[in-house]
């Protein structure tokens, strides 16, 4: 959905994208679903990302208890006072 800010529209309306680039509004056709290729390079930092969600879950999975449950350290900070 596009949005017009008094003066120019921003996002997408139907197959085109609006969008401003140095105050001036650009057009452009939205690109068909399925059609773009990922570079190698994004394809690794996605799998490192993937990696290190894994990763951070399973610590979070073994300091589970340890925590008493706790998900977030700011919410053991709040609860603890501490700053």
């Amino acid at each position: 959905m596009a949005i017009f800010d008094g003066k120019f529209l921003k996002g997408i309306l139907g197959d085109f994208v609006f969008k401003v680039v140095d105050g001036v509004q650009v057009v452009s056709k939205r690109p068909v679903p399925g059609t773009m290729k990922q570079s190698v390079e994004t394809k690794k930092a996605s799998e490192n990302f993937r990696k290190s969600s894994m990763l951070g879950k399973h610590i979070r999975g073994i300091f589970h208890n340890t925590l008493g449950g706790i998900r977030y350290r700011l919410q053991l900070v709040r609860i603890r006072g501490l700053s």
